[in-house]
């Protein structure tokens, strides 16, 4: 059986860049049995808020956002080389901007608010 971790470096060894996709959080959330999964699960819940948002769906972006911060916060400031607490930050950050924006005005909101998840491969 392949252990989450060896998984994320396996993964992160056969591409070029330190990226981690949605696809593998996903596999990574699904295969793991213990309550770190949470973790993953929050961080896709991050990503399906952007989803949402790219859709102009004002409740569900908030509602992810919301969810995903909830499922992340017991692992900050860092867990498994994710570094949750900036991630929480910058989820905030754009959560205020999207309740500021409002249901009308999110064609309006910067893209440069959207997080990114910081992975350090140990």
């Amino acid at each position: 059986m392949v252990t989450v971790s060896q998984a994320i470096k396996s993964c992160l060894a056969r591409r070029k860049s330190r990226n981690v996709s949605m696809p593998m959080l996903e596999l990574l959330w699904r295969i793991e049995q213990r309550d770190v999964r949470r973790l993953y699960q929050g961080i896709l819940q991050i990503g399906v808020a952007f989803h949402h948002l790219r859709r102009a769906n004002y409740h569900g972006t908030v509602y992810m956002l919301r969810r995903g911060a909830e499922y992340l916060t017991p692992f900050a400031p860092r867990c498994r080389g994710v570094d949750v607490e900036a991630l929480l930050v910058d989820a905030a950050a754009a959560l205020n901007d999207v309740e500021r924006l409002g249901p009308a005005g999110l064609a309006e909101f910067d893209w440069r608010l959207a997080p990114i998840v910081r992975v350090h491969v140990e």
